[in-house]
């Protein structure tokens, strides 16, 4: 298991906007991105487990954890990283409602919070990579991306869909996210994902959540 130690190391690293991603990381470095992953996932599940957050906190966590799946997967592979995010839920269930389960899930917030409000104020200064992407950007270009990233954000806190078909969106989303990257550049795509991830947070989890998210990822598997 992470120590919380090497957690506050790990996580700055996995919260850099994602198309400051470019070189191929290291093995230690890649590592620590899994573990991170698991603790962020763990928390997700102990709090909605033993109920430690607010409302307000709970999203704000779903949220990192979005951003941190497309983020590690640029670094690593879809596969590894849903196997990050799979063993994290597995100690998440395994673990005791308590003080300790309930400190631990609070630092982990603070420090996605802390280590991705740092990344975003450092987004200007990174040099943008030269990527090279097959994939053509999606339809409507940017606001097509902006009504993709902001459904993929709605499931990461809603969970409507069963695991299969959001392995499925989660692999398109990070396709069409390399796509665009690759046409409109870093700083164009790091405001998108701003306002997307700001519109999400208006959308409930109810019926037409469900509706929206389910529409949106079918959608997005024939682009």
């Amino acid at each position: 298991m992470l120590k919380f130690s090497q957690f506050l190391i790990t996580l700055p690293l996995l919260a850099l906007p994602l198309a400051a991603l470019g070189a191929k990381p290291a093995l230690a470095e890649t590592v620590g991105f899994e573990r991170a992953l698991e603790l962020l996932a763990k928390s997700v599940v102990v709090d909605n487990k033993c109920n430690v957050l607010t409302v307000s906190e709970r999203d704000e966590l779903s949220n990192y954890v979005a951003k941190a799946e497309v983020a590690a997967a640029e670094r690593t592979t879809v596969a590894v990283t849903r196997s990050a995010l799979s063993a994290g839920q597995s100690q998440g269930r395994a673990e005791t409602c308590g003080e300790e389960a309930s400190r631990e899930v609070k630092q982990t917030l603070t420090a996605a919070r802390d280590a991705i409000n740092a990344a975003e104020q450092d987004d200007g200064s990174a040099s943008e990579p030269t990527q090279t992407v097959a994939t053509p950007a999606p339809r409507g270009s940017l606001s097509a991306y902006g009504r993709i990233i902001e459904t993929y954000y709605v499931e990461r806190r809603c969970t409507f869909l069963s695991r299969r078909k959001m392995n499925s969106f989660y692999k398109s989303v990070v396709r069409i996210h390399q796509a665009v990257v690759s046409e409109f550049g870093k700083p164009a795509v790091s405001k998108v994902m701003k306002s997307a991830e700001a519109r999400s947070n208006y959308q409930r989890c109810n019926g037409a959540g469900e509706a929206r998210v389910k529409a949106g990822s079918a959608q997005v598997a024939n682009l």
